[in-house]
């Protein structure tokens, strides 16, 4: 058996969908993106810029998907819709899960994100060391009020100094799906940071491994030998309204926010429970 993900033994919470998300006869997420997202990656020829950027996108959604063969993580008839551009991030909720971007960005997020992952669900055996979170929503948001993302259409390389946009689009893919970051210091598209020398269009083994367990049989089996139960090492979280909560206490919202700075925070019910 390959090593067990350094993700997993870490202090942040494991996260996966229902593996019946992904079987059966119609299976796979079905994703939209934002018309104002793709006309910004093609501003100079709007027009063509749905037989481009999507299928670019579709491209970097396939490169997760072909890492387990039995599974379907998407759908890949991509619908583009308008961006709703919301100043509160917690309304995008209410809307398909996507890919969409922010020309204004959230008061509840760092100005220095490059991106947030955003999700709900339930928690499954909370409380013990093999807690994790079944997803059932998942949804990407672009900081485009973030000026030094680069675009390269070609998949070919990246500009120097900038930000490589399929990057942190194929990572925060990674975050859709449930996977937390690598910390182990192995190359991977997971890993924590992303600088203006990252250009990523394929997967690592630490990719490959790390999405394999959370779809895998012994899933349970590796969550249990992490550290324990999510705890919250931040004295001081920021006031984040994302808690849901029914009878049970089992429902959750969360978000993922990477900075350009290289730092992760991961955000649980409206608290800071992991920086790294």
């Amino acid at each position: 058996m390959p090593p067990i993900p350094e993700s997993l033994v870490s202090n942040a919470i494991p996260m996966k969908w229902p593996t019946s998300k992904f079987e059966g006869e119609s299976p796979g997420i079905e994703v939209v993106i934002a018309q104002e997202l793709l006309i910004w990656l093609d501003n100079e020829n709007p027009t063509d810029y749905v037989s481009d950027y999507d299928n670019i996108i579709v491209d970097l959604m396939r490169t997760w998907d072909e890492e387990i063969p039995s599974l379907n993580f998407f759908k890949y008839d991509l619908a583009p819709v308008p961006n709703k551009d919301y100043s509160n991030r917690l309304k995008y909720f209410d809307e398909p899960m996507g890919i969409y971007s922010s020309t204004e960005w959230f008061q509840d997020v760092s100005l220095n994100a490059l991106a947030i992952a955003q999700f709900s669900g339930d928690y499954v055996n909370r409380g013990t060391s093999n807690e994790y979170i079944l997803l059932d929503f998942s949804t990407i948001i672009i900081n485009q009020a973030f000026d030094d993302l680069a675009w390269d259409i070609n998949k070919s390389g990246y500009q120097i100094g900038y930000f490589d946009l399929p990057s942190i689009i194929l990572h925060e893919l990674g975050h859709f799906l449930g996977l937390i970051h690598e910390t182990s210091g192995q190359n991977a598209v997971m890993r924590a940071t992303i600088d203006t020398s990252t250009k990523y269009r394929n997967l690592y083994p630490a990719d490959q491994n790390a999405i394999s367990y959370i779809y895998g049989p012994d899933f349970l089996t590796l969550t249990a030998e992490r550290s324990g139960p999510i705890v919250s090492a931040i004295a001081q979280p920021k006031d984040i309204d994302d808690t849901e909560s029914d009878e049970e206490n089992t429902r959750v919202k969360g978000f993922i926010e990477l900075l350009k700075d290289g730092t992760c925070n991961h955000y649980v019910d409206g608290k800071l429970v992991y920086s790294h």
